[in-house]
């Protein structure tokens, strides 16, 4: 399904990263198409209206709601009840919003069938399973906490990236670490990656990343995680044993699962 270049044009003008576009601009797009190209080009860091209100629209063909579907990565959203009200701090509700549309309207018959074509594997994640090892407590000096939560939330930009390489040892990497809630992902990358991050560092992350990282780009930095855990890349200096973190949840029951329509490829 092409769209025409004038269109494309008017798309990439009003909804572009950083855009505030209207939702009577929006209403200017009339085929299933144009969302669709929007759907695949939208950037998410700007919100989720827009992708809410392609997903009510009458002209979203079901390979674009899919396609939103599994990129809101409803994985992580599994563990809560499908009609609840209240959300812990910081959940993104917006996009549990998104999601509980799309499932719903599929029920319903909603969507458009068109000659767009999805397949969920392109962004379904491969497994949630963790692997035994990464629930396993590490071995040494037992850490301890001595820099200011506060404090080190208000570290930003240069100057965070400052604090990460010039630790002088592993408990100091450790402090950082314990207490960066809510950063992106190439702050934790950062530590990492530092000469001194160790096993029970690498582990904590790991897991604190499932909690309080942005979603986006999880799944890698927790692929080389493992990775470097089955080659034995780290050195084990000070315990963690995620099982006595409080700050983290390890089994997640779910509440709903996801419909196995959701998982179909759509190929007209």
């Amino acid at each position: 399904m092409e769209i025409p270049k004038d269109r494309k044009e008017f798309i990439e003008a009003h909804f572009s990263q950083g855009d505030s576009p209207t939702r009577k601009e929006f209403e200017q797009l009339t085929t299933s198409a144009e969302l669709h190209y929007l759907a695949e080009n939208y950037t998410w860091e700007d919100g989720v209206e827009v992708l809410q209100w392609i997903a009510e629209s009458d002209f979203c063909s079901e390979a674009t709601a899919l396609m939103i579907f599994w990129l809101s990565q409803p994985e992580d959203y599994i563990e809560y009840s499908w009609n609840a009200k209240k959300f812990p701090e910081y959940f993104e509700v917006e996009v549990f919003d998104l999601i509980r549309t799309i499932v719903e309207n599929f029920k319903k018959g909603f969507y458009k069938k068109t000659d767009i074509s999805y397949d969920p594997k392109e962004d379904m994640p491969e497994s949630d399973i963790v692997p035994e090892m990464m629930l396993q407590a590490t071995s040494g000096e037992e850490p301890y906490i001595y820099y200011d939560e506060k404090e080190v939330s208000s570290w930003f930009g240069e100057y965070l990236d400052s604090r990460i390489s010039r630790c002088e040892n592993e408990i100091e990497l450790f402090n950082i670490g314990a207490l960066l809630h809510y950063m992106d992902i190439e702050i934790y990358e950062k530590v990492l990656n530092h000469p001194l991050c160790d096993k029970g560092i690498a582990l904590m992350l790991f897991w604190r990343l499932r909690n309080y990282a942005n979603p986006y780009g999880i799944e890698e930095i927790s692929k080389e995680i493992i990775r470097r855990f089955e080659n034995n890349d780290f050195r084990e200096v000070l315990k963690y044993d995620p099982k006595e973190d409080t700050e983290i949840k390890i089994q997640r029951k779910a509440k709903w699962t996801i419909p196995d329509e959701m998982k179909k490829v759509i190929n007209r």
